[in-house]
C-alpha cells in the first residue's frame, strides 16, 4: 500500500508547488502595493505641507512689510511734526486746536488707526 500511495503523493506535490509559488507572489505583490501606497501618501502629505508653509511664509512677509510701512509712515509723521516745531522756533506744545488738527491729519493718513500716537 505505501508503494501505491507514493505516486499520488508525488503528483499532488507537483501540483502544490506552483500554487505555493503563486500564493507567495500574490502576497509579495500586495505587500509591495501597500508600501507603494504608503510612500505615495507620505509624498502627497509632504507636498501639501510644503504648499501650506509657502502660503504661511508669504502671508507673514506681507504682514511684516505692511507693519514696516506703517511704522515708517508714522516715523515720517513724527519727524514732520518735529521739523515744523523746530522751524517755528519752539519746543513747547502748540495750542489745543493745532494739536487736534495735527492728530486729525495723522488719523486720516495712517493706514491703521491703532498705530497713531497723539
Amino acid at each position: 500500500m505505501p508503494d501505491s500511495d507514493q505516486p499520488a503523493i508525488d503528483r499532488l506535490d507537483r501540483l502544490r508547488k506552483p500554487l505555493v509559488t503563486r500564493s507567495v507572489f500574490l502576497i509579495v505583490s500586495v505587500c509591495l502595493l501597500l508600501v507603494g501606497l504608503h510612500a505615495w501618501s507620505l509624498l502627497a502629505s509632504r507636498q501639501a505641507e510644503i504648499d501650506n508653509t509657502g502660503t504661511s511664509t508669504a502671508n507673514m512677509a506681507r504682514a511684516l512689510a505692511s507693519h514696516a510701512e506703517r511704522t515708517i509712515d508714522l516715523g515720517d509723521a513724527i519727524l514732520d511734526e518735529m521739523t515744523a516745531r523746530a522751524e517755528a522756533g519752539t519746543t513747547e506744545r502748540r495750542g489745543f486746536r493745532a494739536a487736534c488738527a495735527a492728530g486729525s491729519y495723522r488719523l486720516r493718513h495712517a493706514p491703521d488707526p491703532g498705530t497713531v500716537h497723539l
